[in-house]
């Protein structure tokens, strides 16, 4: 540990000195070391620094651990040099206690404060007079608390021997504190102590007035209200509501297994058409809707319907004083029907069933009343009611009616929950207290069977069974959480709000559904609570429960491939349609729209952050490179799941007990765009992929990565890098992704191998591929054998090539394959487009990272061997021998072969070896060097490595819910 005393230092946190230092700061060193190289060459990486300002006058002391090597100890000496002033620094940081605005919304910081206040309650912290540690501990637990998956603060602060360090170093903090936690009365906010700068995660900064994530309300409600529909997601759940429900029917008549209630969900990641897909519905009169939007944060879009969510929350909200000043004489009466209903209830979930059938008692009755109201008005159109609803209550000009409906939603809360509470009978509630849930009716289910009665009256009246009724919850994850006190039951708010739907299921066999939609995948896991332990718990008892939904569909807004012109398929114009609808309504709401569209798919890929060694960084690689995930490795089922709810990742399907989950990152031009520029960006402390390969053989070390397919990836690596390089020589227009854009073929090429790969063959090569080019951004994975797609023969056509159209949508889409597993002879497919003979055509590769080289293996891979099909058709055939044992028996290299055996315009290149010697254009490159390191990952991980995965795994494929899957 070296220590110094400087005259004065500007305050940098950790990592922010890489790239927020003071002007200066490196030609104030640079005389001290052997050369000027500029700050980031001299070692930083490696030394943790932490500043602390002012702790004598203008004195700082400067700490310097994990310092390494020749270059940080001579830095040290000379910082140790007492006589050497730094008087000549400039510049200055904001100070460590000033507040910054983190991106936390109020919403998120009372949820937090609740959590926090409830821990702190726990360890009986003292309030009035708490001691050091314990503030140390309050600070632990608010870093703690915060919204790891989109705003993360500083976890070094985790520790509370690092927290006792801070407030020890800074009073303000600790008077700040002192201040919320004897003035609190445990209800007191922790917002400011979480908007300390100190308490920012490394590398944070403020984010800026123009948010790309804020939007143009306008624009977005015409895109969404008034813009045509395309795709058939809407068809496709209409029918899968009905199909339920028709299930839903038969099973509970049969005798067998019945399905626990009319519920189900609505499971994708962000900006694919789950909310517009329901209101489609609603719109085109398909269904009656009723629609909730449960969000709190006041940014989104559609934006959130405050009644409901507040009269959710009342089920986690302790009941206030009547001696608030601020409360009104409603308010008042309100508080005390809650005390009222906290005096006769024994148990939380008899309070929270309570308000919960309350609320659907408020729904029903609410409907009753505006429909009859509507039924009239309609007069003898009632076909007319479906539409006329929506338009009413949920439509672009429906703002006004809508209040008004939630308005007298709430009036019929309070009057149902007051005729709920009067009607509790101690005796029976006490009886209750130790009486299975399944064994009971849930408390209040008279008062709210008796509004539905009311409801299905006029539903059945305007509708006669032929369409549903929904009610539709958005942006429902929240529900998920435990309500206070019920966090050791394992009991979420979504297994008591189910369970009261079950309750009105099973009352009479009207279709009214109830639908939950959230990128989040454990919203598919509302249901009533599996496995009985206590009398507060759920037993389902082998009833079913419906798969969530996920069939959204992506690319409804490209264009028609006809109208791109492939020779500037990068094109803003071009691409922005390709993947789900966001990207096109989001451009619509901007000015400037490829760079803030760009800045905006960042921002959502990570949302917000991105730190090496997180998951934000393994989406980012992800999306690119086609990651070969080992399926229910437990941290494949952890990334998988934050992945679709944070980081665009794409679900396909859930398993049958909702532990795991299928994903993928389908074809998104501008997503790889924004991909793309993250991994290319300045904030790693490394070059360009060092980073990336090294946590990439972690993960393939730690088993989370399939081993077996390690060549493979290296491959999709260099190929790929290899692109993105020409890429960012290519002259682009404001208007044109850089990433997606075409390349000549021959070029990449040299890129790969070097420039003198074709020594000897110029003019032929030139001649046979000059005109050729290369586009693609991104690896996706194939599910098939590419052998089986369709061929032009199959259209009527002489020629068994496969479809060109297949290969041009893979050409626009800037996509290039993945092989499926045990796809024969290639493992991936590049699409070629000659603009001058009107023709695709594939580069093919194979992989192979073995001890001994395959050059027979080169000569294997034909058009006839792939496809069963003529020769005629140009190719390029490329095996990556990467032999990462650098086998001895050949030299590395590269072997060219230009028309041999017969087989015109066919290039076929055999490189050998993964270093500079092969890859040659690539030599300049840092991360080539830790491409064998990524080869050499060990077959097999540790025994005692596979043995925790092994029983990981089965403490997944082994539980046994009573509740299941159809």
């Amino acid at each position: 540990m070296y220590a110094c005393s400087l005259t004065y230092v500007t305050v940098l946190g950790e990592r922010q000195l890489m790239h927020e230092r003071p002007p200066g700061f490196s030609a104030i060193l640079s005389p001290h070391l052997s050369s000027p190289a500029p700050l980031p060459s001299l070692g930083f990486s490696i030394i943790k620094c932490i500043l602390v300002k002012k702790l004598l006058q203008e004195q700082v002391v400067l700490y310097f651990s994990k310092a390494k090597g020749e270059v940080a100890r001579r830095l040290c000496m000379v910082l140790a040099d007492s006589n050497h002033k730094l008087v000549q620094m400039s510049g200055s940081a904001p100070s460590l206690d000033s507040l910054v605005d983190n991106g936390i919304s109020n919403d998120e910081h009372k949820d937090m404060d609740v959590t926090t206040w409830f821990v702190i309650r726990k360890l009986k912290i003292d309030l009035k007079s708490p001691s050091l540690a314990d503030l140390a501990t309050v600070i632990a637990l608010v870093v703690n608390e915060s919204p790891t998956s989109r705003i993360k603060l500083n976890k070094l602060y985790r520790n509370e021997d690092d927290a006792t360090a801070l407030l020890r170093r800074n009073k303000t903090i600790e008077a700040m504190l002192r201040k919320i936690m004897s003035n609190g009365n445990g209800n007191g906010s922790f917002k400011e102590l979480r908007q300390l700068r100190i308490l920012q995660a490394p590398g944070f900064s403020p984010p800026k007035k123009d948010d790309v994530t804020a939007v143009n309300t306008e624009f977005l409600s015409r895109a969404f209200y008034d813009t045509g529909y395309r795709g058939t997601a809407a068809d496709l759940f209409l029918n899968y509501v009905l199909h339920n429900d028709g299930l839903f029917q038969e099973h509970n008549a049969s005798g067998g297994p019945r399905y626990y209630g009319k519920f189900l969900s609505i499971v994708q990641s962000s900006g694919t058409g789950k909310s517009r897909m329901v209101h489609e519905l609603g719109k085109q009169g398909k269904c009656i809707l009723v629609y909730m939007n449960l969000v709190k944060n006041d940014r989104a879009f559609p934006s959130g319907d405050t009644i409901p969510i507040e009269l959710l929350q009342l089920s986690t909200t302790k009941t206030t004083s009547d001696s608030e000043e601020s409360q009104t004489t409603s308010d008042s009466k309100e508080s005390s029907l809650l005390k009222s209903l906290d005096s006769k209830c024994y148990t939380k979930v008899q309070r929270i069933e309570a308000i919960y059938s309350s609320f659907f008692a408020a729904i029903f009755d609410t409907f009753a009343s505006e429909a009859a109201i509507l039924r009239s008005e309609c007069a003898n159109k009632l076909g007319e009611f479906p539409r006329k609803w929506y338009d009413k209550f949920s439509g672009r000009t429906a703002n006004g009616m809508r209040k008004q409906f939630f308005s007298s939603m709430e009036k019929f809360f309070w009057k149902s929950l007051e005729a709920i509470t009067k009607s509790l009978d101690e005796r029976t509630l006490k009886l209750q207290r130790n009486t299975k849930l399944e064994e009971r009716r849930t408390i209040g289910h008279a008062t709210m069977l008796e509004a539905y009665d009311e409801a299905r009256k006029q539903f059945l009246a305007v509708d006669n069974l032929k369409m549903p009724l929904l009610i539709v919850f958005d942006e429902a994850a929240w529900l998920a959480n435990p309500p206070e006190g019920l966090e050791k039951e394992s009991i979420k708010q979504s297994h008591i709000l189910c369970r009261i739907i079950s309750t009105f299921s099973h009352h009479h066999p009207t279709p009214i559904w109830c639908t939950f939609i959230s990128t989040n995948s454990r919203t598919g896991d509302f249901s009533g609570f599996a496995r009985t332990q206590t009398s507060d718990r759920i037993r389902l008892g082998g009833e079913l429960l419906f798969r969530p939904f996920t069939e959204l569909g992506l690319h409804q807004l490209a264009k028609p491939l006809k109208d791109i012109d492939l020779g500037r398929v990068w094109k803003y114009e071009n691409l922005v349609g390709f993947g789900r609808p966001l990207w096109a309504a989001q451009s619509a709401a901007k000015t400037d729209s490829l760079t803030e569209l760009i800045e905006f798919g960042k921002t959502k890929l990570t949302r917000g952050q991105l730190e090496s060694g997180t998951n934000q960084w393994l989406a980012v690689v992800s999306q690119r490179f086609c990651l070969d995930l080992v399926f229910a490795h437990p941290q494949t089922v952890a990334f998988e799941e934050e992945a679709v709810a944070g980081y665009m990742r794409y679900l396909i399907a859930t398993s049958e007990n909702r532990d795991l989950l299928y994903t993928v990152y389908p074809t998104e031009p501008v997503l790889s765009q924004s991909a793309a520029e993250h991994l290319w960006g300045p904030q790693w402390p490394d070059p360009p992929f060092v980073t990336p390969i090294r946590y990439l053989t972690k993960k393939i070390n730690g088993g989370m990565i399939n081993k077996g397919t390690v060549g493979e990836l290296a491959a999709r690596l260099l190929l790929l890098i290899a692109k993105d390089i020409c890429a960012r020589d290519l002259e682009v227009g404001e208007d044109e992704f850089r990433y997606c854009g075409s390349v000549p073929l021959v070029t990449w090429l040299r890129r790969l191998f070097g420039d003198d790969i074709f020594t000897g063959r110029e003019k032929l090569v030139k001649e046979q591929f000059g005109n050729a080019v290369i586009n693609f951004s991104h690896w996706v994975g194939m599910s098939e054998n590419i052998a089986k797609l369709p061929k032009e023969k199959d259209k009527g056509s002489e020629s068994e090539y496969p479809d060109p159209e297949w290969l041009q949508r893979l050409f626009v889409t800037t996509a290039a394959i993945q092989c499926c597993h045990g796809q024969p002879l290639i493992d991936n497919a590049i699409p070629v487009w000659d603009p001058v003979k009107k023709r695709f055509f594939y580069v093919l590769i194979q992989a192979k990272n073995t001890v001994d080289q395959n050059k027979g293996a080169l000569h294997n891979i034909s058009h006839n061997a792939v496809f069963g099909l003529d020769e005629k058709k140009p190719c390029v055939i490329i095996l990556m021998d990467l032999d990462a044992s650098k086998s001895k028996k050949t030299p590395n290299g590269v072997d060219v072969a230009l028309n041999e055996r017969g087989e015109p315009h066919c290039l076929r290149i055999h490189a050998k070896g993964c270093g500079a010697q092969t890859y040659k254009g690539l030599k300049d490159h840092p991360f080539l060097s830790d491409m064998e390191g990524l080869l050499k990952v060990s077959e097999e991980p540790t025994v005692e490595g596979d043995l925790k995965v092994m029983r990981d795994r089965a403490r997944i494929f082994n539980r046994r819910d009573n509740a299941y899957w159809e």
